[in-house]
């Protein structure tokens, strides 16, 4: 009961969510449930096989389970990979990869997702959407402008170390070919 209303367990809700949800939105729902309450994939999954067993879709919530991770900050993260798995593409090697800035000794920067590819390259992917400029506190007192052009040097570091930044708009990424298009302009190589 929450709030004098039944509710169903965390875990029964994750595996509704899995068995029901497409699967961007389910893997975005089993990434934040990773993160925030420290359910582990094992558990998850030993829960699913219990309670789902005679479910249809249970393959697939099981599938998604496998790829779900922790690491992933944000929803609008998770539902990127979500749609690069749908499309059939190489997943990112990392996840909120630490980077060294090529001008500081002690400076890193984070990037969402960094791709490591079988003829040895390295490609940084970034999920932008518009929060960050707008959200007096994720801006941290500074100015949307300000914001935009400490991204801007970020980006020109990142490059400095040899890697593309491969950038996809939030806005964006459910459109049907905005996501493969991206991806392979950057040579990112498809799974089969």
């Amino acid at each position: 009961m929450a709030r004098g209303l039944p509710v169903t367990s965390l875990m029964q809700t994750l595996l509704d969510c899995l068995i029901a949800g497409p699967l961007p939105d389910a893997l975005a729902i089993t990434d934040s449930a990773l993160r925030l309450y420290g359910i582990s994939k094992e558990d998850l999954t030993a829960f699913m096989l219990v309670q789902g067993k005679r479910r249809p879709g249970l393959r697939r919530a099981l599938e998604v389970a496998a790829l779900a991770d922790a690491r992933a900050e944000s929803g609008g993260e998770s539902i990127l990979r979500g749609v690069i798995i749908a499309e059939g593409f190489m997943l990112p090697t990392n996840l909120q990869v630490e980077l060294p800035d090529p001008t500081s000794l002690r400076g890193v920067f984070r990037a969402d997702m960094l791709w490591e590819l079988p003829d040895g390259r390295r490609v940084v992917g970034e999920l932008d959407g518009a929060e960050k400029y707008v959200d007096e506190r994720m801006r941290a007192g500074r100015s949307t402008v300000d914001v935009l052009l400490e991204e801007r040097q970020r980006e020109s570091r990142i490059t400095a170390l040899g890697m593309p930044v491969m950038r996809f708009l939030f806005r964006h990424v459910r459109e049907p070919g905005y996501v493969a298009h991206i991806l392979e302009s950057f040579g990112i190589p498809r799974r089969w």
